[in-house]
């Protein structure tokens, strides 16, 4: 068993080495001291500039704050949130309007509400809440993409939390146009003329019937309109030579009925003619004896 010994004992080389002892260990505990922790992490806001814009879409609701503080928790800082940036998709070009209604203290409702469109260009005037639990911004937009901006106020104290509402309406289409028709008195067409025309065709062949009349055989026929029972004359050097009647008439050809004598030999240059009554053009008389 060991027995303490009294320092009063202790001789003075033996106090010295115990001094020394006691300073190592003090020194030795010194040394123990755990290091600081380490620094917290900043989490950025998530939604402070246009290009981090949360989407919304028409008839959503959204909860969210406003804080112009630092925030800790036991592993994390959070930055300072001053403005919040919402994205918002239009169809068609209508009405959109946005509401944000605050349940914080009058004192801390200090906020701005904003519409922009895609390129930062203002499409509603900026109003500010001044102490109002809700502020409203409407605006008529074009279809596309439109931005909301919900912005602290250098002024505001304290968290400033907030409700986001979305409206919009498509703007309504015009009534179809009724075409209105005119009632106009009719046209009549315009009068019709009638005019002759002379038809020339070569004799092809002039032989004698059964009955002892001449009959010939001429190139013009239907092609060139001629029709049963109409009449005409023998030509020759400019001369009337006789009168036939047209009895067959086909489509490059007609045979006709020599009408009496013939005041002068058919040969290869005679012609025939036949006068025509024609409709829409200058009207002329009908030569005598060829109706």
């Amino acid at each position: 068993m060991t027995r303490a010994i009294p320092l009063r004992f202790l001789d003075r080389a033996k106090w010295r080495a115990l001094v020394a002892g006691l300073a190592a260990l003090v020194g030795a505990c010194s040394s123990c001291t755990p290091p600081p922790p380490p620094p917290l992490e900043l989490v950025p806001d998530p939604d402070a500039a246009p290009a981090q814009a949360q989407p919304l879409e028409p008839g959503d609701r959204h909860e969210d704050s406003l804080h112009r503080a630092e925030r800790r928790s036991q592993v994390q800082r959070f930055a300072p949130d001053l403005d919040d940036w919402y994205r918002i998709e239009i169809p068609k070009d209508g009405k959109l309007s946005v509401t944000v209604t605050s349940s914080a203290a009058s004192e801390s409702r200090r906020f701005t509400v904003a519409l922009t469109d895609e390129r930062g260009a203002s499409t509603a005037q900026p109003t500010r809440a001044g102490g109002r639990d809700q502020v409203r911004v409407a605006a008529d937009v074009k279809r596309g993409v439109h931005l909301v901006w919900v912005g602290s106020e250098a002024e505001a104290t304290g968290p400033i939390p907030y409700e986001i509402a979305v409206e919009y309406k498509p703007r309504p289409q015009p009534p179809p146009v009724r075409k209105t028709i005119k009632k106009t008195d009719p046209v009549e067409p315009p009068p019709t003329t009638s005019y002759w025309e002379t038809v020339s065709a070569g004799v092809l062949e002039l032989e004698e019937g059964h009955d002892g009349s001449l009959v010939a055989l001429i190139s013009g026929g239907q092609d060139r309109g001629l029709q049963v029972g109409q009449r005409g004359r023998f030509v020759e050097a400019g001369r009337e030579i006789g009168a036939f009647t047209i009895t067959e008439v086909n489509p490059k050809g007609s045979r006709v009925r020599v009408e009496g004598k013939l005041a002068a030999p058919v040969r290869a240059s005679t012609q025939v003619q036949v006068e025509l009554l024609r409709q829409g053009g200058a009207g002329s008389q009908s030569p005598t004896g060829t109706e």
